[in-house]
């Protein structure tokens, strides 16, 4: 879809959006790739933004 497009095309340098659009991949690859990229960066995509505030599920009265 032209929104994942976009999207890559903000995230990805110039060059590798051209391998990018070379692969053409479907939304499993993407899927894939956005997870080891998150692996890679050390965080689980369930968790982006709310691992800084894990005072929420420990907290109880």
């Amino acid at each position: 879809g032209g929104d994942m497009d976009s999207f890559m095309e903000l995230v990805l340098h110039e060059d590798d959006y051209e391998v990018y659009e070379d692969l053409d991949p479907d939304m499993d690859a993407i899927g894939r790739f956005a997870e080891a990229a998150a692996r890679a960066g050390g965080e689980d995509l369930g968790k982006s933004g709310g691992s800084s505030r894990s005072g929420r599920s420990t907290r109880r009265r």
